[in-house]
This record gives structure tokens, C-alpha cells and sequence, in this order.
């Protein structure tokens, strides 16, 4: 039973390193999708400015096109926020994994010094039970001995009484 219980948490154990594992990634993924968001964006303005400069008479058409960009930088913004959340959440599920993870290594640490401690008494119990099952053999031994002995003595005063009479 302690095998099961022990592989049982041994499993639980190492899906929980494989989720932490998942989430380490996720966090690393969202952080790159962050980065890169931030560098879209500045290269679309950048682009924006330059086709300014270049061409005066497509400035109209580029301030209409400054709305769609400000829309763009909107969503992007949103993304951002929301990647943040997803970012917070999975720190958080992170962290909660690992008090998990500690919680269960304690159990297990007790539990195995419970059963260290049970197999320790086991050792001392049954020590006893050879001790005095030794003892009882031993006295058994007298006691048949000493009713051999008195038998011999019955049967001594018998014949005594048998030739006095």
C-alpha cells in the first residue's frame, strides 16, 4: 500500500513539474508576443512618418489612415492588457502549483516517517512475542519436568506404602 501511495504521489508530482513546466513557457511566449507588439508598433509609425515626409500630397490619405493606425495601436493595446492578464494568471497558477507541490512533499515526509516509525515498533513488538513465546517454552519445560518429578515421587511413595502394607 505505502508503493501505490508513494507512486501515486510520485505521479502527481511529475504532472505537476510538466504544468509548471507548460506554464514556464507559456509566460515566455506571452513575454515575446509582448516585445513584439511593442516593436510593431513603433515600426508602423515609423513607416507612418516616413511616408510623411516623403509625400506631402498623400498626407491627407495618411491622416485617414492615422485613424485606422490608432485603431491598430488600440487592439494591439488590448492584446497587451489581455497577454498581461494571461501573464498574471499564469504566475499566479504557478506559484499556487508550487504550495501545492510543497504541501504534498510534506505529507509525504510525515507519512513516510510514520511508517518508519510503525515498522520500528513492528521490530520491537515482535521481539517481545519471541521473548515470550522463549519464556513460556521454557517454563513449559519446567512444568513438564516437574511433573515427571512428581510423578516419580508419587509413584516412590506408592511402592512405600505398597511394601509397608
Amino acid at each position: 500500500m505505502y508503493r501505490n501511495l508513494k507512486n501515486t504521489d510520485i505521479a502527481e508530482k511529475v504532472s505537476l513539474h510538466e504544468q509548471i513546466g507548460l506554464l514556464q513557457r507559456k509566460y515566455e511566449e506571452l513575454k515575446l508576443n509582448d516585445i513584439s507588439v511593442r516593436y510593431i508598433i513603433i515600426f508602423i509609425m515609423f513607416i507612418f512618418i516616413n511616408l510623411l515626409y516623403k509625400n506631402g500630397e498623400a498626407l491627407i490619405n495618411q491622416i485617414k489612415s492615422i485613424s485606422d493606425l490608432e485603431q491598430s495601436i488600440q487592439k494591439l493595446n488590448e492584446q497587451l492588457t489581455c497577454r498581461q492578464t494571461e501573464l498574471e494568471e499564469a504566475k499566479s497558477a504557478i506559484d499556487t502549483q508550487k504550495q501545492e507541490s510543497e504541501a504534498y512533499l510534506i505529507e509525504i515526509d510525515e507519512i513516510s516517517k510514520e511508517l518508519d516509525e510503525a515498522q520500528e515498533q513492528n521490530v520491537r513488538l515482535l521481539e517481545q512475542v519471541s521473548d515470550k513465546d522463549n519464556t513460556s517454552q521454557r517454563l513449559m519445560k519446567e512444568v513438564e519436568y516437574n511433573t515427571i518429578m512428581l510423578n516419580n515421587i508419587i509413584l516412590k511413595i506408592i511402592l512405600y506404602y505398597s511394601v509397608l502394607i
